[in-house]
């Protein structure tokens, strides 16, 4: 089959977006099909980039076609690079704030659908509209009603006949602005890797660990951002009394990316914690590096408020490893907290580590669209 991804931006660990419709298109190349990803707003680039990237050992051909053009420019850019490549599907991975910086893009839908006129589309919502909830700030309903008749109004333009997003809370939203979408889970960006006795040498030695005695520690560690709203002082607290009753010694990693913000409540934490849990910032990681750590791991902790977990790369990630994740946040949506919590209790958090994988994912991908060729025909 062949598939051509759209996204806003394909600058390598700078979007999640673009990494996501890398990492599937790649997948799906490995798996025999043809696909070429093209970003038609990106932030990162002033020149436009025809080429390749490399995607997990794929060569993935690619357009990157800078935001500092006009529209037209990049939309006559893009139709002559799309019509070239004549793909069966234009699979675009939508995030409204990807096309204006207050996600108000308006047009975009008569824009996109000049790109592929009698071409068969499917949308992914990685994101959708703001304020979704009688609690959220008037702010956030004002622009929110604004990016709803957006979204719907590239509904209609486009007439996909695939719609999929990556989690309960949005199908259930969609579903109430009559736009029908299946959910198509996210899959983890790390890959799970071979034991590297030298890396886990290297961390024990810092942990100080003896590996002989392993099961009197207890390691549990965060990747990624860490937010004071997380709630991670009664999680923490929590862990200690789970380790009272065992005595062993609690352990606390943070690993990956993290802003200022969260360097902050790690200090604090680490000064609130001190005497009763050993925490170490080991800053950003290679992805061979965050798996290793997956696998040493005893719990995971993520920021994501459960009513969102569905939407988090981390979450994926940590499950795809067999890890155990707590998720000590909250965020309270009264309209779908009863749907929110039947939906991860009985779908999300029983879903067998390999479903977080890019190959299942891609593979459920396809089932989805070929299920529409078939019915079509």
């Amino acid at each position: 089959m062949k598939i051509l991804f759209i996204c806003t931006s394909l600058e390598p660990g700078k979007d999640g977006v673009g990494d996501y419709s890398r990492c599937l298109a790649s997948e799906l190349i490995r798996q025999g099909h043809i696909v070429s990803v093209l970003a038609i707003n990106d932030k990162h680039i002033l020149n436009k980039f025809i080429g390749s990237q490399d995607g997990d050992g794929i060569e993935l051909p690619v357009l990157r076609l800078p935001s500092v053009w006009t529209v037209k420019d990049r939309i006559n850019n893009a139709k002559q690079y799309i019509d070239d490549f004549d793909p069966e599907w234009l699979s675009l991975q939508f995030v409204i704030f990807g096309y204006h910086p207050k996600g108000l893009p308006f047009g975009l839908g008569n824009q996109l659908s000049n790109l592929g006129k009698g071409r068969r589309w499917h949308i992914m919502f990685h994101e959708i509209w703001t304020g979704i909830t009688k609690l959220s700030p008037l702010k956030h309903k004002i622009y929110g009603f604004l990016q709803r008749e957006i979204i719907i109004s590239i509904v209609w333009a486009l007439k996909p006949p695939v719609i999929t997003t990556s989690n309960g809370l949005y199908k259930m939203i969609l579903d109430d602005s009559n736009i029908t979408a299946e959910i198509l889970p996210l899959f983890s960006n790390i890959p799970l890797a071979k034991k590297n006795s030298s890396f886990l040498s290297e961390i024990n030695e810092l942990l100080q660990i003896d590996g002989k005695n392993d099961k009197e520690y207890r390691v549990i560690g965060i990747f990624g951002s860490l937010y004071p709203q997380a709630k991670l002082e009664e999680a923490l607290n929590s862990q200690l009394n789970l380790a009272a009753q065992k005595n062993p010694n609690l352990l606390f990693l943070s690993f990956g990316r993290i802003s200022e913000e969260g360097i902050k409540e790690f200090s604090r934490l680490k000064e609130l914690f001190s005497n009763k849990i050993s925490f170490f910032q080991l800053g950003e990681q290679s992805p061979e590096n965050v798996s290793q750590l997956f696998q040493i791991m005893d719990l995971g902790i993520s920021c994501t408020p459960k009513e969102h977990i569905g939407k988090s790369g981390v979450y994926a990630a940590m499950r795809y490893h067999s890890l155990e994740v707590l998720i000590p946040g909250s965020d309270y949506i009264p309209e779908y907290d009863a749907d929110i919590k039947k939906y991860n209790e009985d779908f999300l958090f029983n879903r067998d580590p390999y479903k977080w994988g890019v190959n299942y994912i891609a593979k459920s991908f396809l089932s989805l669209i070929n299920a529409y060729d078939t019915n079509s025909k």
